[in-house]
């Protein structure tokens, strides 16, 4: 338990993933039967050093010694997916489903695999099934901007507005600048406009300063495509600010 905890400190705290992972390293030889060392070292692997084939590895590891556990299940999958290895995230992913059928989060790590395979029927069905386990969850933002990527534009906008209605006010804010994206691609500029501005202040309610910057140089930038100069100076000013 201390030798996973400082390798964890060492990692978080003190910035050090490869001290980390030597030290899981040793943790490994002494403790050859223990599944969260090898998970531990697949996490830095895959969230840190973006060494997708290693933290795979760690987390096959892991899974040989715990074969039902759902963290290592879906870690194993996205490694999978980031290394260009789609069925075998895929076929991971899909075990998990197959231990927790009721689980939303699995349903939702499915929708995901399958949209980035390029399957967005099948994304969507995934993600709406996550829905049904658990209305209040974040499944339905997935379903607007798959449903945007089909061309269902009026379907993407449904969902994307009772995402920003159901949740936080950060919800709300990646709600509005999803919706922004939609409106701009359909031609809507005003109602692109208008998301984007109210995005930037449920951002200001949230405390988070980057992101009202962000979102006021995307209006400025909206602004300057359409030849309103003033207005974007204005918005690049605030955003400045």
């Amino acid at each position: 338990e201390r030798g996973l905890i400082e390798a964890a400190h060492g990692w978080k705290v003190e910035k050090d993933p490869h001290g980390a992972i030597a030290k899981l390293d040793r943790l490994r030889e002494e403790f050859p039967r223990d599944a969260r060392v090898p998970y531990l070292k697949g996490r830095i692997l895959s969230r840190t050093l973006l060494q997708q084939g290693a933290a795979a590895a760690a987390f096959e590891e892991a899974l040989a010694l715990n074969p039902d556990d759902n963290y290592t299940l879906n870690s194993l999958a996205f490694a999978y997916l980031e290394d260009g290895r789609q069925d075998e995230a895929l076929r991971t992913i899909r075990r998990y489903v197959s231990l927790e059928p009721e689980n939303p989060n699995a349903r939702d790590s499915l929708g995901e695999i399958a949209w980035y395979g390029g399957d967005l029927p099948a994304a969507i069905e995934a993600f709406e099934q996550a829905m049904r386990i658990e209305p209040v969850f974040f499944s339905k933002r997935s379903i607007g901007y798959t449903q945007a990527m089909l061309g269902r534009f009026d379907e993407s906008r449904a969902a994307l507005a009772e995402f920003g209605e159901s949740g936080t006010v950060r919800w709300k804010t990646t709600a509005l600048w999803l919706r922004s994206l939609v409106d701009e691609a359909t031609g809507r500029f005003e109602a692109a406009r208008e998301a984007l501005e109210a995005a930037a202040d449920y951002a200001v309610l949230d405390d988070r300063p980057e992101t009202v910057a962000e979102l006021r140089m995307l209006v400025g930038e909206l602004l300057l495509q359409r030849g309103r100069t003033a207005e974007a100076d204005g918005w690049s000013a605030k955003a400045m600010a």
